[in-house]
């Protein structure tokens, strides 16, 4: 039993007064009578109101002791512990990847301040004899505190989390938890492990666990558009054509605009309408006679609960000749490729080979030189 309550069983004392107050508060007037024999049932009731024999009967002094008793008991909040000795420690992976900052609708509430209000409740009712150690994560790992019963340091580190703008993993997390519960004693186990994310998280874990995972879900956020792919190809010989695809979640639908920057000025701009779970692909032709930056930029017109995904970048280099090694004795091949814009053949055809023919056309078989 703690402290706590063993420091407030003097109230337990207010059953005196209750039994002395039932005692002295039956008096029974003096009456002088000629006769006892019409006064023999009287005489029967007052030798069983005596003392003792009034408190053995008395049912509802019976329930004024009974209820003042678990009064006490409740000022005294008493807690019986299996063994003081024994500490239970509990992980508590509180997911901090991109899609944590989604809303859940239009001025609502992002996931990760909904994961720090479950976890500021598991925190504040955290029982007597139990240690918590908080992990973020989101594409790597990160232990916020030791394992500890201190609720302000608690706090404090979970009032720190922030989101980061990469894909949700818990696998480090898991190892990292799996490597504590194999450093601990017996007197502190590790049985348990709470996972408070929204849910985006690889499906498959490829080692043992030895302990649950009480799985905490979050609600899902609202509708949301993003960019889901940005990539670029080569046309002709100066030019790249930067191709987009846009996505929207099942519930999303509305037109959104595309634009694209480079070097940071406009460089174009497309409309297009998503219907709900659709895609699409947007491209557009640059310049790729310098090396350069390009950013491409969504606006939905619908309500969008995450803006990490409505901007991509890719960084282009100068166009620039192919350079093709083709023996000399490979005529046609060399007739082939000659025609192409853009392609420069070595050697040359005055039969001359540089040094950049040579690394691209043969390969070094000197193991000590490839090393």
């Amino acid at each position: 039993m703690n402290f706590y309550a063993l420091a407030n069983a003097w109230w337990f004392a207010l059953l005196v007064p209750l039994v002395v107050f039932y005692f002295l508060k039956l008096r029974r007037p003096r009456q002088e009578v000629t006769s006892l024999a019409l006064w023999r049932q009287v005489l029967s009731d007052q030798r069983v109101n005596s003392p003792f024999q009034k408190f053995k009967r008395n049912i509802l002094l019976l329930l004024q002791v009974a209820l003042l008793s678990l009064l006490v008991l409740a000022v005294m909040q008493p807690v019986l512990t299996g063994g003081a000795e024994r500490v239970n420690r509990l992980p508590i992976l509180i997911d901090t990847s991109a899609s944590m900052a989604a809303l859940d609708g239009r001025g609502g509430t992002a996931r990760l301040d909904e994961a720090r209000a479950r976890v500021r409740e598991l925190i504040e009712d955290l029982p007597s004899g139990q240690e918590v150690s908080l992990i973020a994560f989101n594409s790597t790992a990160r232990r916020l505190t030791e394992f500890t019963d201190n609720k302000r340091i608690l706090r404090e580190a979970l009032s720190q989390l922030e989101v980061s703008d990469v894909p949700g993993d818990v696998t480090e997390a898991l190892r990292m938890t799996e490597g504590l519960a194999r450093t601990v004693s017996a007197d502190t186990p590790i049985d348990k492990v709470l996972l408070v994310s929204d849910g985006n998280l690889p499906g498959d874990i490829e080692f043992a666990l030895p302990f649950d995972i009480e799985f905490h879900k979050l609600a899902a956020g609202g509708t949301n558009f993003g960019v889901t792919a940005l990539g670029a190809a080569r046309v002709g010989t100066r030019d790249w054509e930067v191709f987009v695809r846009i996505e929207g979640t099942r519930a999303a639908e509305g037109g959104v605009t595309v634009s694209i920057s480079q070097g940071g000025e406009a460089a174009g701009e497309e409309r297009v309408f998503l219907g709900p779970g659709e895609s699409r692909r947007v491209a557009f032709r640059l310049d790729g006679s310098t090396a350069t930056s390009v950013e491409v930029r969504i606006n939905p017109d619908a309500f969008d609960s995450l803006a990490a995904d409505n901007t991509a970048w890719l960084s282009l280099p100068a166009a620039r000749p192919l350079t093709v090694y083709v023996p000399a004795d490979l005529s046609a091949y060399r007739h082939a490729l000659e025609a192409l814009e853009g392609v420069t053949l070595y050697p040359s055809a005055d039969g001359g080979e540089s040094s950049l023919a040579l690394r691209v056309g043969v390969a070094d078989t000197n193991p000590k030189r490839q090393r």
